[in-house]
């Protein structure tokens, strides 16, 4: 309860940071018109003994009269003005808000975290319920801070009348909130989407939606079986809620009948009270009236908290994500290395790293130098830490042990906005934005220059393909958007170097950058990057193809997390080591 209660303030404090006007104006509107009842209320009784005494022939009657019909009227306005003023505004507000600022989150994490089972978990969840569940939970807050006012206005009013009658009005109430607080309980141990059976159940629908997924689907033959899967979660979760459900109207039958009885209780109360006492009919009518508006408004306080309750379920990951720290911490002042040629030198010293304390190291003491100006390589296979090594370069991690300089200065100490500017790196898993052409090269430029562009589709061998697509550099590629044009797995691939060929870096990092091109295509893409890069550009490639690697002037082996080999393509032959073995076994099949 506390912690729930915690989170939903937290979602409190942080609508009145974003929307402050909107949200101060709901809570009024809220307050005013949960009193409006009451004082419509007590002019009917007024109006009532005024009747009753002059038989509305008075003037006062006339004005009683006027300001009822006000009342109703003022109500009927504060209504909708809290409707298109403050609650459609407020929703549009904070759902723009927490949009925002949960992919910003998402845009400014490191790396380790997405690499995090726990973490990707909840971000899954939150991507479902961070637009509007935030908004609904101040809304239901909202509405509870002021029905809470109001009861309490009511209940010291109903005092007078009998001292114990607000205590079994509440009594009354209680039954049923707990009955609504274990219902959302069910609930959410039913529909949690962090839940294994909701995660295999959506996963398994969005392979529906996979064109790739779909090909295998159809030639496997499997969609009768993966749909007789879905078939079967979807039935666990209806029985589950289904039995939850009924229990709970079994349950609210009897905390209604409990609520009525002690409210008639109360009432029997009253008149016991009041004796041989004469009771007008409009006090009579003002004290019905205070009953049920204090009834309501502890009722709707109890409701409105056991909805808020619920959401905080759902934004638990949310304010979890927002409070991340980071993981990679720079200098309160970092350092921009002063090198005159302007190509970093690279350096590992005893580089040892493991992604968890309790995990085994993934690299063990690597030590290596990568000059200005070099084309290097890095093979090994599956898990020898090549790409980690090259999460470390791009400190996406730090290192456990060891340090990497760059120009002498530890990496660590060096303003990451600025190396990041130095390096460029294509990855295996490359990503196809759905962008224009111009945008999916010059990404992040919003004025590309066409210069740049030019040769960075020249170098990656996209000019032939642009020039046949009807809007050349204006043509949407992929199929999310109107009239998009797909591509074949290597000319995204080709998009994908264009993009890095674009900012043309100091360092340049290929992680299997031609895996989906065809060999011709590889050998020209290639002897384009050769002679970009050469001299006063750094070359670091990652590859299992032998054609690509043996063209790097010092190929680095590695195994295990550990330096195995290094040297040339004709010197590693010579040694017969692992490389030659791998080399070999690769030739093998050309044969």
């Amino acid at each position: 309860m506390k912690k729930r209660l915690k989170i939903a303030f937290q979602i409190l404090a942080y609508s009145f940071r974003k929307a402050p006007f909107q949200t101060s104006i709901l809570l009024i509107t809220h307050v005013v018109l949960n009193f409006v009842p009451l004082a419509v209320a007590y002019a009917f009784k007024l109006l009532l003994n005024s009747y009753n005494t002059n038989l509305g022939n008075t003037q006062g009657f006339v004005i009683l009269l006027t300001a009822y019909i006000t009342l109703l009227g003022l109500q009927k306005f504060i209504s909708i003005f809290r409707f298109i003023f403050s609650d459609s505004i407020l929703r549009w507000k904070l759902q723009d808000a927490t949009w925002y600022d949960f992919h910003q989150k998402l845009f400014n994490l490191d790396i380790g975290y997405f690499e995090d089972s726990d973490i990707v978990n909840a971000i899954s969840k939150t991507r479902q319920h961070v637009v509007w569940r935030p908004v609904r939970l101040v809304i239901h807050l909202l509405n509870c801070v002021a029905f809470i006012v109001v009861a309490v206005f009511s209940a010291v009013i109903i005092f007078k009348y009998g001292s114990l009658i607000p205590l079994i009005l509440v009594l009354s109430l209680l039954p049923k909130f707990l009955a609504s607080l274990k219902y959302s309980e069910a609930q959410w141990s039913v529909l949690d989407s962090g839940s294994e059976p909701y995660k295999r159940l959506w996963y398994l629908a969005g392979l529906a939606t996979d064109p790739e997924s779909v090909k295998e689907i159809k030639i496997f033959g499997v969609s009768g079986e993966l749909m007789k899967i879905i078939s079967g979660i979807q039935k666990s979760f209806y029985d589950k809620n289904m039995h939850a459900t009924i229990r709970y109207s079994l349950s609210n039958f009897v905390t209604i009948c409990i609520q009525y009885g002690l409210t008639f209780f109360a009432l029997t109360l009253y008149l016991f009270n009041k004796g041989q006492s004469p009771i007008s009919v409009g006090e009579l009518t003002f004290f019905l009236a205070l009953i049920f508006a204090f009834s309501s408004n502890v009722n709707d306080t109890l409701d409105e908290a056991g909805f808020f309750m619920e959401e905080t379920l759902y934004l638990e990951d949310f304010i979890k994500l927002l409070n991340l720290p980071p993981l990679i911490h720079s200098l309160q002042d970092p350092v921009i290395p002063n090198n005159q040629s302007g190509v970093p030198i690279i350096e590992f010293k005893n580089v040892s790293f493991k992604y968890k304390d309790s995990l085994p190291y993934v690299i063990k003491n690597v030590s290596l130098k990568i000059e200005h100006g070099e084309n290097i390589a890095l093979v090994g296979e599956n898990g020898s830490g090549k790409s980690t090594l090259i999460k470390l370069l791009l400190r996406f991690y730090d290192v456990t042990e060891g340090e990497i300089l760059v120009d002498g200065e530890n990496i660590k100490n060096i303003k990451l906005d600025w190396w990041y500017s130095q390096v460029g790196a294509l990855f295996q898993h490359f990503i196809r934005y759905n962008f224009t052409v111009k945008e999916s090269i010059a990404f992040g430029d919003n004025n590309p220059d066409s210069q740049k562009l030019a040769r960075a589709v020249e170098l990656s061998g996209l000019t032939q393909l642009i020039e046949n697509l009807p809007l050349k550099y204006d043509q949407h590629l992929g199929t999310q958007f109107y009239q998009g044009h797909d591509l074949s797995g290597g000319e995204w691939q080709k998009v994908a170097l264009a993009r890095a060929f674009y900012r043309m870096p100091k360092m340049l990092i290929l992680d299997e950058p031609t895996s989906a091109i065809d060999a011709n295509a590889e050998y020209e893409i290639f002897k384009n990057i050769n002679n970009e890069y050469k001299d006063d550009k750094t070359l670091l490639i990652v590859s299992h193809r032998f054609s690509t690697v043996r063209m790097a002037e010092r190929i680095i082996v590695l195994d295990k997390g550990a330096v195995e080999e290094s040297g040339t393509h004709d010197q590693l032959l010579a040694l017969k080591g692992l490389y030659a073995e791998m080399f070999l076994r690769q030739a093998e099949g050309y044969k």
